[in-house]
């Protein structure tokens, strides 16, 4: 059996390093570029709709867990832009946008 403080160093060194995107939803799946398995998607009895996956709730979750690799990017890219005294100016206002509207189910 692996001792607890190399199961925390393992499951936290895993959580620095998260499987990257892009991320698509595949039969209530969520998976990673290769196709492997990111998690399912479960629509609660309480959500409105029919059957998953085409409950409204469920596929709003959908949508912003498959844009949590871009929303990640796109808060290190302000971070980045904002340390040393960076400046709005070398913010990408667009990607940001892009990044939203991804989360958000909208134009990509």
């Amino acid at each position: 059996m692996v001792p607890t403080d190399i199961r925390l160093q393992q499951r936290v060194q895993s959580m620095n390093n998260p499987t990257p995107g892009p991320w698509t939803e595949n039969s209530c799946e969520i998976q990673a570029v290769d196709g492997s398995p990111i998690c399912e998607m479960l629509a609660r009895p309480e959500d409105s709709g029919v059957n998953y996956p085409h409950r409204p709730i469920a596929d709003a979750n959908s949508r912003l867990i498959c844009a949590a690799p871009d929303l990640l990017n796109a808060i290190e890219h302000v971070l980045i832009a904002s340390e040393d005294g960076g400046d709005m100016d070398d913010i990408d206002w667009d990607m940001l946008r892009r990044t939203v509207a991804k989360a958000k189910g909208g134009a990509q």
